[in-house]
């Protein structure tokens, strides 16, 4: 009990540095109404749709066992190690073991508690290793860092926080390199670093290098004997780190997005004050498209780095190296090349600036030097510095702010200036207080407690811009359904056994729910995919357009269901697809299973390899390849172009061949109602196809038909809206609801009917072609026969980390346009085995005990010498 005491008295200044910012933010989020169990999560943003099944999927496969390589529960497979890479490979993510996957929210909660607080020791732990201050500026620091208005304004995205929790550890590890020559903290602060996050490893890398480079040269003759010691370790950690980044880089290069084009212009939505507007307490613009940096760390720093730089004291050679690290930074927030550099050469998709973090560290950098160097310099001009900006900023708000910066309020003004005004007492009594130590300890008692209010009032106003600009989603949207997708799943395992099937829901939560509740799916929402594979889904109806990050299932047609072999179809509706039959029922979820889905291999001619899919027409391109698969020249669809007998809060025009339906009265749907007759045995679809995705952003459609109401997002979902299987002629009455823009223009819809019979005898065909697998859990093994050469055409997904294996002869796989892995095959009895292994990972493995070894070796011959 004496040494538990004494050790929480030793690292009280620890634990004040973790709870402070904890508290701050549990108080925070308490205020919009979150807290462990509440309504609300932290879970805004791609939080809800991304993080939290990819922390679930992750626990899932620490507690059942899957495969860390690869996974069949998301986009038909998916290199699951590199999804481990870009999400989830910080130290903190294990921690999802703790609480089940239905508790996500509070999971989620808590690590981002977790992850702000460990940022805050990091760096304080980097202050009182490199610089002589005192306690409270210890804790001021801490506390300035882990409420920066980057971390908290963008908390949401939790894979980020990782990187904040080593950057002061890495820079801590540069001094001691280059005071001491000791280097185990630098190497793995950078090796984590690089595993946790490779994408902010690449930014800071490239920044500390700066820095080191920056710190070397402001003291040359001492320092320069340290430069192997920094090289050797630095290039150990990024070698050993290759075991993660090198088969995610290959993924990347396989499926990610092409560099983005030059622009040697200005960057897009800056202006000449952004980094004074930024600087006001509680400034949150927007981190969708359009907005500028996060730079603000509190209001004292920035005024300390003005006495720094006006300062003729400090050391020349370290006030030039603090100069070009801001003039660096602050080009780049300007300047596009230099901003793309920062960001990979790859523009983001919104959270711009996504580097700015390292404006603020270095603000701190510079005001940590400043209080240790020129304690007496800044104590004396802080209180009339304090003073001089209230005007300032009272005059940038009347002639610049207030048209510039709209969401720029008098309140945030007003909050700065009383700041400054009380900053200014404080400090000034502080100074005057000559050698009273009680006074001065109760000035600087004082002045932390405004600082603590001062960057809780920041903390508050960004979490009420996330709020504004994204919402905290309801726990309802993830709790109420998971419970009973969880059952169905369950019950429908228990059923499967160890055949392999597809399921997918037609109301989801989010495109990744087969990856939260484990099972196999179509739909996927990720930067790791396979590009090829939904290009060729996008072409057949699947909707993934742009940068094919996101693919859905819903509103195709029964051909494809029955192709990618989608065995089973949740839904909180009733379902009216031909030979879909109820099989189970939990609470408001029914399980409907396809009585005419595909084993995921055909054997079909060799022609297949020199098949192209037709481009911008789903339709054509399903019944080609169909026909080309099994041999036949059957005609699926026939169209009618029906007219709305009613409309309801609209009014439409046409030109073009574009129909522009316009809302009467606010915030109501606007709804079109039709009436139809489909001929027997045809299944109908409307078919609903923007013109302007611009334009109906985040639009839904609601589809009312016999009483069966199936919402959809228009922009993220496919073309055809499913009106119900018909085996006899039948009028049909239809409604379809717009919501969520005052206007929206779609091309001409029209109802599609796919036949029946046609689409029976196809199935008769591919039936008998049909090759079946037994799936592990990152391999596939068949046997068949073939009776001439053929080629196995199948529905996974083509990566260059499968190998196959044909009666234990490796052959090559020749992919369906690149998407698809298909096999020539000879005549006879085959057995093939198929096995995943990521590419790059076998040299990444070799590369990470060369990395580990090679820097130990070093060690071991440095303290030879020595």
């Amino acid at each position: 009990m004496l040494r538990l005491r004494q050790f929480f008295h030793d690292k009280k200044l620890y634990f004040i540095m973790f709870f402070v910012p904890v508290i701050i933010m549990i108080i925070c989020y308490a205020i919009i109404g979150i807290y462990p169990g509440s309504k609300l999560t932290v879970m805004a943003s791609d939080s809800f749709s991304q993080f939290s099944n990819f922390h679930a999927s992750f626990r899932r496969v620490l507690l059942e066992g899957d495969s860390l390589f690869y996974t069949w529960y998301s986009a038909l497979g998916l290199n699951y190690w590199a999804l481990i890479s870009y999400y989830l490979g910080g130290v903190f993510t294990p921690l999802v073991l703790l609480l089940p996957n239905h508790l996500m929210p509070d999971t989620l909660y808590f690590l981002t508690l977790l992850k702000i607080g460990c940022a805050s020791i990091s760096f304080g732990y980097f202050t009182q290793k490199t610089f002589r201050l005192s306690d409270a500026s210890h804790l001021f620091l801490a506390f300035s860092y882990s409420l920066m208005s980057f971390i908290i304004g963008q908390s949401e995205l939790i894979m980020w926080l990782d990187a904040f929790v080593w950057l002061p550890l890495i820079f801590t590890g540069i001094h001691q390199v280059t005071k001491t020559g000791k280097s185990p903290l630098l190497f793995w602060s950078y090796l984590i670093l690089f595993i946790s996050n490779f994408y902010f490893g690449f930014m800071i890398g490239l920044f500390s290098f700066l820095y080191f480079c920056l710190l070397t040269w402001s003291d040359w003759e001492r320092r320069k004997k340290y430069i192997l010691d920094y090289f050797v370790t630095a290039f150990s950690a990024g070698i050993a780190s290759m075991i993660m980044i090198l088969p995610t880089a290959f993924d990347l290069k396989n499926n990610g997005d092409e560099l983005s084009k030059l622009h040697w212009g200005k960057t897009e939505a800056t202006q000449l004050f952004d980094l004074f507007a930024k600087q006001l307490i509680g400034i949150y613009d927007t981190t969708k498209y359009g907005s500028i940096p996060f730079t603000y760390v509190g209001l004292l720093p920035f005024l300390i780095v003005i006495i720094f730089l006006v300062q003729p004291k400090v050391n020349k050679r370290v006030k030039t190296s603090a100069i070009l690290l801001l003039t660096l930074l602050m080009t780049s927030f300007y300047w596009e090349p230099l901003n793309l550099m920062w960001q990979g050469f790859h523009s983001p998709n919104m959270f711009l600036f996504r580097y700015s973090f390292l404006f603020s560290f270095t603000l701190l950098l510079i005001t940590a030097y400043t209080l240790e160097h020129l304690e007496r310099e800044t104590l004396n001009l802080l209180p009339f510095l304090s003073v001089a900006f209230i005007p300032i900023i009272g005059l940038l708000y009347m002639t610049i702010f207030k048209t510039d910066y709209p969401y720029i309020k008098w309140y945030h003004v007003v909050i700065t200036a009383v700041f400054y005004l009380i900053y200014a007492v404080c400090l000034y009594s502080y100074a005057n207080t000559a050698h009273d130590t009680h006074a001065k300890k109760k000035w600087t008692l004082v002045t932390l407690a405004i600082i603590v209010i001062e960057l809780s009032l920041n903390s508050f106003f960004m979490t009420q811009g996330i709020l504004a600009d994204w919402n905290y989603p309801s726990r309802s949207l993830y709790s109420e359904p998971y419970k009973k997708t969880a059952e169905s799943v369950a019950r429908i395992k228990k059923r499967q056994g160890s055949e392999f099937y597809r399921m997918e829901q037609m109301t989801p939560v989010s495109a990744n729910d087969s990856l939260n509740h484990g099972y196999p799916g179509l739909s996927q929402f990720s930067s790791i995919r396979n590009t090829r594979s939904a290009e060729i889904l996008n072409l057949l109806g699947f909707r993934s357009r742009g940068a094919h990050a996101n693919t859905r299932y819903q509103n195709n047609t029964l051909l494809m269901d029955s192709l990618f072999g989608v065995k089973y179809n949740l839904t909180n509706d009733t379902l009216s697809k031909y030979q879909f039959d109820l099989v189970d029922h939990v609470d408001s979820m029914s399980t409907y299973q396809n009585q005419r889905a595909l084993n995921l291999g055909l054997l079909t001619d060799n022609q297949i390899h020199t098949f192209q899919l037709p481009e911008n027409n789903p339709l054509l391109a399903q019944e080609t390849l169909l026909n080309q698969l099994a041999s036949t020249e059957e005609h699926y669809f026939s169209y009618q172009y029906p007219l709305p007998t009613q409309l309801d809060n609209a009014t439409s025009t046409y030109e073009n061949r574009k129909w522009q339906i316009k809302e009467k009265q606010t915030n109501i749907g606007k709804t079109l109602f039709f009436t139809i007759t489909v001929p027997a045995n045809k299944q109908a679809y409307f078919n609903l196809s923007p013109s302007d995705f611009n334009q109906i952003k985040s639009s839904s459609a609601t589809i009312l038909v016999n009483g069966r109401k199936v919402k959809s997002q228009i922009s993220t979902t496919g073309l055809f809206y499913d009106l119900g299987y018909y085996d006899e002629e039948t009028v049909v009455s239809f409604s379809i609801e717009f919501f969520g823009t005052p206007a929206i223009t779609i091309w001409t819809p029209y109802i599609v009917l796919l036949d029946i019979p046609s689409f029976e005898r196809t199935w008769d065909k591919l039936s008998q072609q049909q090759v079946a697998f037994e799936m592990g859990k990152r391999s596939a093994t068949a046997s068949f026969t073939s009776d001439k050469k053929q080629t196995l055409w199948t529905t996974i997904p083509y990566d260059k980390g499968w190998r196959a294996f044909i009666n234990e002869k490796e052959v090559d796989i020749k992919p369906f346009q690149d998407g698809f892995i298909t096999i020539p095959v000879e005549k006879g009895k085959q057995t093939l085995n198929l096995i995943f292994f990521p590419q790059g990972l076998k040299t990444g493995i070799f590369l990470f005990f060369v990395g580990i070894s090679s820097y130990y070796i070093f060690l071991y011959r440095q303290k030879n010498r020595e």
